[in-house]
């Protein structure tokens, strides 16, 4: 909803803001007792459906808790889930305004992902278009003109999305951060490299919010200008 409105596509986010008042009411209508409950209580407290410092939880939250112990500070939380929104919304926006929906999509994904307060590893998908975006640009597609990948060459860009890519991809497909848990995630290795294993998911994805670029158009080939032009006489 939140990128419809901000890329001014009033109707799909009118149709999702209706769709989401028209079940919520469909719920009360149904269980008002246990929608209340839901509203005004359960909503609210992560910890229902798990330990938020469990492992399998990267999200900003899960992140700062295995940093800061089971009840990080709030507040520090709040302000940088309302930093990588912003970021992440800005750029998704930034990305559908040259024409790239896929990554502005994908960006929208990757930070809801970050800002919920508990995000499993299988709600971690986004990365999978991410990975695609990626080798796109790695086979040769350009990118739009921005930092950091402004200073590169097509060739140097090419060569860092398809590592980049690679990298995702053997990181995701591993269990790479289950070395790093003990005890079914309630406690942790700790140090700099257990944090940084521990957590390597969720500094992924927040890499990916800040440098995942957008591509940039490509011009339409003469054959599909002309077949566009037959098309056009023929009506």
């Amino acid at each position: 909803m939140l990128y419809f409105l901000l890329t001014r596509r009033w109707r799909p986010a009118a149709t999702a803001i209706g769709t989401f008042l028209a079940a919520t009411a469909t719920g009360f209508a149904a269980a008002p007792h246990a929608s209340l409950q839901y509203w005004t209580a359960t909503l609210w407290d992560p910890s229902r459906i798990g330990h938020v410092d469990k492992t399998s939880n990267q999200s900003l939250l899960g992140m700062l808790a295995r940093i800061a112990g089971p009840t990080p500070p709030q507040l520090l939380w709040v302000v940088l889930a309302g930093a990588v929104l912003v970021v992440g919304m800005w750029r998704a926006r930034r990305a559908f305004l040259h024409g790239d929906e896929l990554v502005g999509l994908t960006l929208t994904g990757l930070t809801a992902v970050l800002v919920n307060p508990i995000s499993w590893i299988h709600h971690l998908y986004w990365v999978v278009p991410a990975v695609v975006v990626l080798t796109d640009i790695a086979t040769g597609r350009p990118v739009v003109p921005g930092r950091p990948w402004s200073g590169l060459s097509q060739r140097t860009t090419a060569l860092v999305a398809g590592v980049s890519a690679v990298v995702l991809t053997t990181a995701f497909c591993s269990e790479f951060v289950w070395f790093f848990q003990r005890d079914e995630g309630l406690t942790h290795v700790g140090g700099l490299f257990g944090t940084l294993g521990e957590n390597t998911f969720g500094l992924l994805m927040v890499a990916l919010v800040v440098l995942l670029p957008a591509r940039a158009r490509l011009p339409a080939s003469p054959v599909a200008v002309d077949d566009a032009a037959a098309t056009l006489a023929a009506d």
